[in-house]
């Protein structure tokens, strides 16, 4: 496609995102492993690897003052409370945090006090004030027991919740904390239940550690967690090198779908 057929598509799903079926039918609070929660399931994958990847192409490559623009359509045009629910939300609004903090670590100069940059701190400040009360939803529900566990949905609201806690006040990343911290008590806890196949259970604290480190120096944890340890045990298991994620999370590659 080209660049006029990408903005045009991702202005379409970004205006009238509420009432796709992916939002309408694919939040979090679905009843867990129904015929509906696997069809569901499988349509909100096939949305991420067909529709999403060109939309987050283009908005990993373009300019604040567009990057804005679909922004600010995307909270405009709907209830972010509810879609933040769904994974293509979630995929969304990391792109909107991750280019702008891009573009405005990257090219500071070029901005300076420019009206684009007043608009990308009034879009953030209007997102979390959406959210505030309700961060924790952005993850999906413990499974009942004997449903499988998915840590690739929970990722999404790993990565959302870090690019988050990168643009964020004091006063904002203490609520941050605040409203997510029995959610990564629970993770951590899930993990370490024994319950769950090594490579599960490595790959939600692999999760966890993604969004403490990356997240700006984010105190999600307490004492009882022992981050370094649970650092050191997900990166062996899994590989992954979070201090390269330091910062600015890398958002101009796929996300996880």
């Amino acid at each position: 496609m080209s660049i006029d057929q990408v903005l045009a598509l991702t202005t379409t799903v970004i205006a009238n995102f509420e009432t796709l079926d992916v939002c309408r039918f694919g939040s979090f609070s679905y009843a867990a492993g129904s015929q509906i929660d696997v069809r569901r399931r499988e349509e909100t994958d096939l949305f991420l690897q067909a529709v999403m990847p060109p939309a987050l192409g283009f908005l990993a490559e373009t300019s604040l003052q567009i990057v804005n623009g679909l922004f600010a359509l995307f909270m405009e045009r709907n209830n972010i409370a509810w879609v933040a629910r769904t994974r293509p939300a979630l995929a969304f609004l990391t792109m909107f945090l991750g280019r702008t903090a891009a573009l405005k670590q990257g090219e500071m100069g070029a901005y300076g006090d420019s009206q684009e940059l007043y608009q990308a701190n009034e879009l953030y400040g209007h997102l979390f004030n959406s959210l505030r009360g309700s961060l924790a939803s952005v993850f999906p529900p413990l499974p009942e027991m004997g449903q499988p566990v998915s840590p690739v949905e929970d990722l999404h609201a790993w990565q959302f919740l870090a690019t988050l806690a990168v643009g964020a006040s004091v006063e904002q990343q203490h609520t941050l904390v605040a409203e997510v911290r029995e959610k990564v008590l629970e993770k951590v806890q899930l993990a370490k239940s024994g319950h769950l196949p090594a490579e599960l259970a490595a790959a939600l604290t692999a999760n966890v550690n993604f969004a403490v480190d990356t997240g700006r120096g984010m105190a999600l944890a307490d004492s009882s967690m022992d981050v370094s340890e649970r650092s050191s045990a997900a990166l062996s298991a899994c590989g992954v090198g979070l201090g390269a994620m330091r910062g600015v999370p890398t958002v101009a590659g796929p996300m996880a779908t």
